[in-house]
């Protein structure tokens, strides 16, 4: 009973896995545990398939400018 509802207020209620486990007095790994069970349960067992991919905001090393050769900027 307290697994689940851990494993419940991880994911409905927007709680981290340790604040989960202190407020139910469990160990991390089994509230880990427990969000991985309410999810399964939860979600469904195949995605919609991704209509675009956005781009990432990080970006790694330094920036490369190439300017375009048809307008030359």
């Amino acid at each position: 009973m307290r697994r689940a509802a851990a494993g419940a207020a991880v994911a409905d209620q927007g709680r981290t896995v340790v604040q989960a486990a202190r407020d139910y007095a469990l160990s991390w790994p089994v509230v880990a545990a427990a969000f991985t069970s309410h999810a399964r349960a939860v979600l469904p067992a195949q995605p919609e398939p991704v209509q675009a991919l956005g781009i990432d905001e990080i970006r790694r090393g330094r920036p490369r400018w190439i300017p375009d050769e048809a307008t030359g900027i």
